[in-house]
């Protein structure tokens, strides 16, 4: 599974780039890689065509404050 965020920097993400990089997924039996994707727009049409499984995104996207 691909779990994508729009960047490596802000905090925000910081709980699903540690889930990865520390094998919580592993753990659970899920195989899951980290996919940086710039704007998060792409993401969103990276999920709508099945090539990406997972967004992680802060609240301020959904509410257009970004």
């Amino acid at each position: 599974m691909k779990l994508a965020v729009p960047d490596l920097i802000s905090n925000s993400y910081f709980p699903a780039v540690a889930a990865v990089e520390l094998g919580f997924f592993a753990r659970e039996g899920l195989d899951v890689s980290l996919e940086l994707v710039v704007p998060v727009e792409h993401a969103l049409s990276a999920m709508k065509d099945g090539s990406l499984e997972f967004i992680g995104w802060s609240r301020d996207f959904l509410s257009g404050r970004a």
